[in-house]
C-alpha cells in the first residue's frame, strides 16, 4: 500500500485508475465470457483422499495439469461432455466398475461426475462433477488408483 500524495486514505498497488479518482474494485468479467465455458473450482478437492495424499507426483506435473486446465477452459460444456478424443479420455465415472463407490459428498455429485486424462497415461487423470459450467476437482489421480489396470 501507498499514501496518496494529498496523504487522504492509503491506495492499492492493485487499484484500477479512472479519471477523476481512484476505482477500489476490480470490474466483474463480461458475461459473455462466462456463459458456456468450462471453470475450474478447487473447493471440493480432497488432498486427503488415497489418490493424492500419497501418490507420487512427477515434477512436471503441476505444469501439464495447468496447461490442461487452461486449453479445456476454452471448451463450452457441450464440447468437453461430447469429446470422443482418446487422449482426454474425458467420460463419466462409472462408480459400478471403479475402485471407489463415490465421492462421498452429496449423491448428486456422483450422478454429475467426469474424469479426463491430463496427457494420456503418464500424468494420470482428474476426477470431478460439474455443478453448470464449473467443474469441480475433487481427486487428481496420477497412479490410476480410481480405473486400476487402465
Amino acid at each position: 500500500m501507498t499514501h496518496n500524495p494529498e496523504g487522504t486514505r492509503p491506495q492499492s498497488k492493485y487499484a484500477i485508475p479512472l479519471q477523476g479518482g481512484i476505482q477500489t474494485t476490480i470490474p466483474k468479467p463480461s458475461k459473455s465470457h462466462e456463459l458456456g465455458n468450462v471453470r475450474f473450482s478447487f473447493k471440493f478437492y480432497n488432498h486427503k483422499h488415497d489418490t493424492s495424499e500419497k501418490a507420487t507426483f512427477n515434477n512436471k506435473y503441476p505444469k501439464e495439469l495447468l496447461c490442461k486446465l487452461k486449453e479445456i477452459e476454452a471448451w463450452s460444456v457441450e464440447q468437453f461432455v461430447q469429446c470422443k478424443d482418446n487422449t482426454y479420455r474425458i467420460h463419466p465415472i462409472e462408480w459400478g466398475i471403479v475402485a471407489y463407490t463415490g465421492f462421498g459428498l452429496k449423491p448428486e455429485y456422483d450422478e454429475n461426475a467426469w474424469q479426463f486424462s491430463i496427457k494420456g497415461n503418464k500424468y494420470g487423470r482428474v476426477h470431478g462433477f460439474f455443478i453448470e459450467n464449473i467443474f469441480h476437482v475433487v481427486w487428481l489421480d496420477p497412479e490410476h488408483k480410481v480405473y486400476p489396470g487402465q
